[in-house]
């Protein structure tokens, strides 16, 4: 019986909190505003929790991947790791939904720890007017999965505990 009670603490109180835990640790932040743009048009990008130590490169923000297009280089930051409403016109490219990744290296080439900062913008045909903000999984989006895989593992360790205990309580036939 103790055996049962610990796999359901286990499985329904302690992996959750990991998971949690995990969901919401956050290394760099970037926002983009606004979020869906036309080429040319002037962006504000802000963010924090950018490495201020000696050796860190500014920021650089590039689309897709790490090493995909600068469209913004050497953003400076403040005395706190924040890039404070950085502004630059969004380069010509084509319509759609883009990852903008904002990174930092070391003297050396090594990618700063807990970098790159993402985040997803919509880019409109020229002269087009913004529309609706991209969806995506952000925190909110992460924090919420892993709320709902926490309940699938606390109903599929109760289910799990239930069954076992009917098993050991049911009669059997023939002793």
């Amino acid at each position: 019986m103790r055996r049962r009670v610990g796999l359901f603490l286990i499985v329904g109180v302690v992996l959750p909190l990991m998971v949690a835990a995990n969901a919401s640790a956050q290394g760099t932040v970037i926002q983009f505003s606004p979020q869906s743009v036309s080429p040319g048009q002037l962006v504000t990008v802000t963010g924090g929790s950018f490495n201020t130590a000696a050796g860190a490169s500014p920021v650089n923000i590039r689309l897709q991947h790490r090493d995909g297009t600068i469209i913004l280089a050497g953003a400076n930051l403040n005395t706190r790791g924040q890039l404070d409403n950085v502004q630059f016109p969004m380069p010509a490219v084509p319509p759609g939904i883009y990852l903008v990744i904002a990174t930092q290296t070391y003297a050396n080439g090594r990618q700063v720890a807990f970098t790159p900062g993402r985040t997803r913008i919509r880019v409109l045909a020229a002269g087009a007017k913004g529309a609706a903000a991209p969806g995506g999984a952000g925190p909110t989006g992460l924090l919420s999965a892993g709320v709902i895989l926490a309940l699938i593992l606390l109903a599929g360790g109760s289910v799990l505990a239930a069954t076992r205990l009917r098993a050991h309580n049911r009669p059997t036939l023939g002793n």
